[in-house]
């Protein structure tokens, strides 16, 4: 009877041993027994990978739709963990380690409102690997050309007889007539305009000749800090412009709107007070300057330009 007694105490011990281990030790007892923890976290252990010092080569970088153009002075900023590295140049490598969240972003180093390249950004984790590119990751590396044409193919069409307005081809309007005219944008075979973010574009007009200017669909925004009105009887109208995808063959469908003017008077001094100006500000990645993040709008902080040259000031009769 009394060795019944003790195999019933040593098992009442080894229970309440295991009862501890759970309490104060579950991950290592889950461990042991080659279950999982779910602790909320998505740790990577650079050494399970077996690669230490990994070379990656930046890019390297070409031109959508034309490869073959050299792209030796253009220059990438590189994040590694969130921390900037720089500017590197073209095909320049670096050194990383396994699963190292990297980003990059291409063409960076272009001057705003100059003619070149829009900027674009990769994300990606460091493979495991002893050396790659880039480039590997994604198409990202291949930078799209900024619109070169002045105009970025804007048309607008007079509603009396569908016409596309110009001097001599002018429209009507009558005091307190609300109109609607049908107008394009198309950008040059093999450019674009504004690819990573929407644009904005600016109708000003005489206050005392339109009451509004609204372009039906297209959300209506602040006008960018940069704009000048050419004189102080106008009042300006923003609005942002949807980004236009890219084509596979790098020829641009048009795209359409409706552009309704609300008149407000059927007389003025002159003819050119009737005058519609349409100023398009494309959208592009700049570096703040205060946080060193990047970010994207048609302007920085301090309200510069930043992207390829503004499109482009264009005046159309009514």
């Amino acid at each position: 009877m009394a060795k019944n007694k003790d195999n019933t105490l040593i098992i009442v011990l080894v229970i309440g041993f295991l009862a501890a281990l759970v309490i104060f030790d579950v991950g290592g007892i889950q461990s042991k027994l080659g279950m999982g923890v779910d602790n909320g976290e998505d740790k990577v252990d650079p050494t399970e990978c077996g690669q230490l010092g990994i070379t990656m080569t930046v890019g390297p970088m070409q031109e959508k739709w034309n490869p073959s153009t050299s792209m030796s002075s253009k220059g990438a900023r590189v994040y590694v963990n969130d921390v900037d590295r720089g500017v590197f140049a073209d095909k320049a490598t670096l050194s990383v380690n396994y699963a190292d969240k990297i980003d990059i972003y291409y063409g960076e180093n272009e001057t705003a409102g100059s003619a070149g390249y829009y900027t674009a950004h990769s994300s990606f984790n460091v493979p495991c690997t002893a050396a790659f590119s880039s480039a590997d990751q994604d198409e990202k590396e291949k930078l799209v050309a900024q619109e070169a044409g002045t105009t970025l193919g804007f048309k607008l069409f007079c509603e009396d007889d569908g016409l596309l307005n110009a001097a001599g081809t002018t429209e009507d309007i009558d005091s307190g007539d609300v109109i609607s005219m049908d107008f394009s944008i198309k950008p040059t075979f093999e450019d674009g305009w504004s690819p990573a973010c929407p644009g904005v574009v600016v109708l000003a007009g005489n206050s005392s000749a339109f009451d509004e200017l609204v372009i039906a669909g297209w959300k209506k925004v602040s006008v960018p800090n940069q704009h000048t009105l050419d004189s102080s009887e106008h009042k300006a109208w923003a609005y942002e412009v949807p980004i236009i995808s890219l084509p596979a063959s790098g020829a641009y469908n048009p795209i359409e709107g409706s552009l309704t003017v609300d008149s407000k008077v059927a007389s003025l001094g002159s003819t050119s007070q009737f005058d519609l100006n349409v100023t398009f500000y494309d959208c592009d990645y700049y570096r703040d300057t205060n946080t060193g993040v990047m970010k994207m709008g048609v302007e920085d902080d301090s309200g510069s330009d930043v992207g390829g040259d503004n499109i482009h000031r264009a005046v159309f009769f009514t």
